[in-house]
């Protein structure tokens, strides 16, 4: 029986070379049998020139002429032969890694490759630079844990996961065989995450990209994090989506520090609004920020009313200066190793003792 004929096009957003982004400059693209470029995508800034539109041209044409663009044409050759290739390029300043898998067609026959490139610099040179520190090394390892992977959409509707690369194994713990035997990665999904992977699916097969954070359950039993990112491939007769390709990065430390940051900010409002010691918040130039129910009552006046005034309007004239001097010891990021005694004025007109330590609270890049 004759095979139908049809295309393939990647839903890619076209994106310029010199658009500017966060994070490492990675590229994407898709070749026909002839290694000729059909659809590219390219986000960040690369060391060498990246064409603004190579479609129609031939893959070598995106690479510097200094023998990548021949590993690159050499790749492609053996993914049009079955095979999945991973190319790493470093070199005195830049280091690279390159993925080219083959692209099937409606029937199973390969009918192009897809490619995806990533400039990793930023990344080697980190671990080059916490290489003295095992532990501070693999911290960083865990965090650039990242693994590329396709899936195709059979004609009864199942899905068949059928290819993955990078980390896979390290994140997961099982083989793409042992995926495929267990019935398929929603396997590894948390059951309370499901819905967010079904939904997942949905939109890819309904032919939008798609970006969700979700926990899967490893080999070992373990619970992590993966941040999701998945792009539909569509028929060229309009027949919808029949494959998506995607990226799955290993977040499970940076959502355990934000745990750690939620706990640890809710200990301290419990701590401030509940304690028995009265405590306030002040500003860089001495302004009240909040005060807590203790220090309220210890002066006599409704918090809100505290809101705003300066701390030398609370403190008897004659202990201004030590307490402005503790104060101005705290700014500079220094806390205060004693208390210091001192008379603050109630509302009524009394004046009341009470021990004054100051401690600086710092913002994520350290600054008072």
């Amino acid at each position: 029986m004759k095979k139908a004929s049809h295309s393939l096009a990647v839903d890619f957003e076209r994106a310029p070379a010199s658009r500017s982004v966060s994070g490492p400059a990675c590229m994407t693209w898709t070749t026909d049998v002839r290694k000729r470029v059909q659809a590219f995508s390219s986000v960040g800034q690369f060391p060498f020139p990246v064409p603004e539109d190579p479609r129609g041209g031939s893959i070598e044409g995106i690479f510097p002429s200094d023998g990548l663009a021949d590993e690159i044409s050499a790749a492609h050759d053996a993914a049009l032969a079955g095979e999945i290739r991973t190319l790493d390029r470093s070199d005195a300043e830049h280091f690279y890694r390159m993925h080219v898998a083959p692209r099937r067609g409606e029937f199973g026959e390969i009918d192009g490759c897809l490619g995806f490139a990533q400039d990793l610099t930023a990344t080697r040179r980190a671990e080059e630079a916490l290489r003295r520190s095992e532990a501070r090394y693999r911290a960083i390892s865990e965090l650039t844990r990242t693994y590329a992977y396709s899936t195709r959409l059979e004609s009864g509707g199942s899905l068949i996961l059928e290819w993955v690369t990078g980390d896979f194994v390290q994140i997961t713990g099982y083989t793409l065989e042992e995926i495929k035997a267990l019935g398929g990665p929603l396997t590894l999904v948390h059951p309370a995450d499901r819905p967010i992977a079904v939904k997942r699916t949905e939109r890819l097969l309904a032919g939008h990209s798609h970006v969700c954070e979700f926990r899967i359950v490893t080999k070992s039993g373990t619970t992590r994090w993966l941040r999701d990112h998945g792009r539909p491939v569509r028929d060229g007769d309009d027949k919808g989506t029949v494959r998506f390709y995607g990226t799955a990065q290993d977040i499970t430390d940076r959502k355990q520090a934000e745990n750690a940051l939620r706990e640890s900010e809710e200990r301290f409002r419990l701590a401030f609004e509940e304690g028995p010691l009265g405590m306030g918040v002040l500003n860089r130039d001495g302004t009240l920020l909040q005060v807590n129910l203790a220090m309220a009552t210890f002066l006599g006046r409704p918090s809100r009313e505290l809101a705003g005034q300066r701390l030398e309007t609370t403190v008897a004239g004659e202990d201004v200066p030590s307490c402005l001097n503790v104060f101005r010891r705290a700014v500079a990021g220094h806390s205060s190793r004693r208390c210091i005694e001192s008379r603050y004025l109630h509302k009524d007109g009394r004046l009341r003792w009470g021990r004054t330590t100051m401690t600086p609270l710092h913002d994520e890049e350290g600054g008072v």
